[in-house]
């Protein structure tokens, strides 16, 4: 375990910004066609920029959290949409630090450009067979699954058509692994913001998965390094947040550049001597300059506790996921201010200002990311039973995507890495809308489910290390790795 170098993580940041060219000349073709081209995730892919967090042992970099948080903000900064897509298949590298023995290889060690999407939400029903799971299920907003090679998908596990009780009573979850070809895409994504990213539905009907192709984030990882030993929240959330960075830099990156040649009205002087201006532009940078140096501080933080062997506490927990949500707040604010200043110029597609501001929305629509999160900073200041477990959200089974009903299931395409002329159908009418990265799922929705969980105080972990299986909580040291803030969604 241990940090890389500065100078191993700065080529990698630099890296970043070299394709900061290619992916502003990509991103009319990435708006239109709501989906990366294969040539810009291909040259993403073969900086490395996917493999940050992919285990050594199978051929990855295992880098801290920290550099693939500064490569996503990089990625972001020319584009949302790469920089989203990069978030989700960058951090979805730390599953191989969670898969054993062949399928770690099969999946993230034999091919070195590999990208991995999917939805860890339990959408999909996993019945037990001898050697594996027959899986049926469709998952929403599959982030970068028309260029990836795995697709996964949350599966409650079920004994014929019982499902598979935890001790609590709850439903035994598991995170399945797809070949992409195993995969229906649903042409779904019709969305206000972070159009490029393709996240689409997609479906799996009657698939055998071996059962070494799964795992679960309640069970102790495979790979001894202090990245894995990590809460699976708390490194994935600061990158999606990286996502709102990156935008909002643009965001000011655009109106400075607007500056130089835009009349202001009020003035009728140069837009840059313009005193309204510049105080929108001194806010934007305060605003956003103090949201970054605490998600920043608090991930160093969380690294070098866990870098030490120690395990994170629950309130260290809950402070990166509420540094994440701030970061993006604080995003939101720093673009709506950029939009607001470029005056009559910003809602042109043309100038820039206005993708921001849409995908900066869409950026914190994310669960992780919206407003009630704040609430998890509660922890900090009373302690860990007012912290909100994300597993009893993510691990719910969700009534309005049953299996069961016809117009869920409308044909469609296979799904491919490399296809770049696929053609989606649509789904049928009264198929349920996506209109952002919530999905059907309204903002309220989400916040009601955050309120819902608040009302009941988790039990403290255990001070005794239990043995771990597939079918209980683990008891690692004081606090399990996974136990509280474990989904990256």
């Amino acid at each position: 375990g241990g940090s890389m170098s500065d100078a191993a993580s700065s080529s990698f940041v630099e890296a970043a910004k070299g394709l900061a060219p290619q992916i502003q000349a990509s991103a009319d073709e990435i708006e239109r066609s709501r989906r990366l081209p294969l040539a810009l995730v291909d040259a993403m892919a073969e900086a490395g920029l996917f493999r940050l967090w992919i285990p050594r042992s199978l051929g990855g970099e295992e880098t801290d959290p920290t550099t693939l948080v500064r490569v996503v903000e990089e990625v972001a900064r020319a584009d949302g949409a790469a920089g989203w897509c990069l978030g989700i298949g960058g951090t979805y590298g730390v599953f191989g630090g969670y898969l054993s023995g062949d399928a770690a290889h099969e999946i993230y060690g034999s091919d070195p450009l590999v990208r991995t999407a999917g939805a860890l939400r339990p959408f999909g029903n996993a019945v037990v067979v001898e050697g594996g799971y027959r899986v049926t299920g469709r998952w929403p907003l599959g982030s970068g699954c028309q260029h990836s090679g795995w697709i996964m998908g949350g599966c409650r596990i079920l004994d014929g058509d019982q499902p598979r009780l935890l001790p609590n009573g709850t439903p035994l979850t598991r995170v399945l692994f797809f070949p992409a070809a195993d995969c229906e895409i649903l042409d779904t994504w019709h969305s206000i913001g972070l159009r490029g990213t393709g996240s689409h539905d997609y479906t799996v009907t009657d698939v055998f998965v071996p059962a070494p192709r799964s795992l679960s984030l309640r069970e102790p990882p495979v790979e001894p390094g202090p990245l894995y030993a990590m809460p699976t929240i708390a490194v994935s959330a600061p990158a999606l947040a990286a996502v709102g960075l990156g935008i909002a830099r643009h965001a000011i990156d655009l109106l400075l550049e607007l500056a130089q040649t835009k009349i202001a009205s009020r003035s009728r002087q140069s837009l840059r001597e313009d005193v309204t201006m510049q105080a929108s532009l001194g806010q934007a940078e305060a605003v956003l300059r103090s949201g970054r140096a605490f998600l920043y501080e608090t991930l160093e933080e969380g690294w070098k506790i866990a870098n030490a062997g120690q395990p994170l506490s629950v309130s260290q927990r809950a402070m990166l996921w509420l540094a994440s949500t701030h970061a993006v707040t604080s995003a939101k604010q720093a673009t709506e201010l950029m939009f607001s200043a470029g005056g009559s110029a910003s809602p042109y597609t043309s100038g820039g200002l206005e993708r921001c501001l849409r995908d900066i929305h869409a950026v914190g629509q994310h669960l992780t990311l919206t407003p009630p999160a704040y609430q998890n900073g509660r922890s900090s200041v009373f302690g860990p039973g007012y912290a909100v477990d994300p597993v009893a959200i993510y691990g719910r089974p969700q009534p309005e995507f049953s299996l069961t009903r016809p117009e869920l299931t409308p044909s469609c395409e296979k799904a491919g890495p490399t296809d770049l002329r696929t053609r989606h159908r649509r789904a049928p009418r009264g198929a349920p809308a996506r209109t952002g990265p919530l999905g059907s799922r309204s903002a309220a929705a989400h916040t009601n489910a955050h309120r819902l969980a608040s009302r009941v105080r988790p039990p403290l972990p255990s001070r005794t290390a239990n043995k771990a299986s597939s079918e209980s909580l683990p008891g690692r040291a004081l606090v399990p790795p996974n136990s509280i803030f474990c989904t990256a969604g």
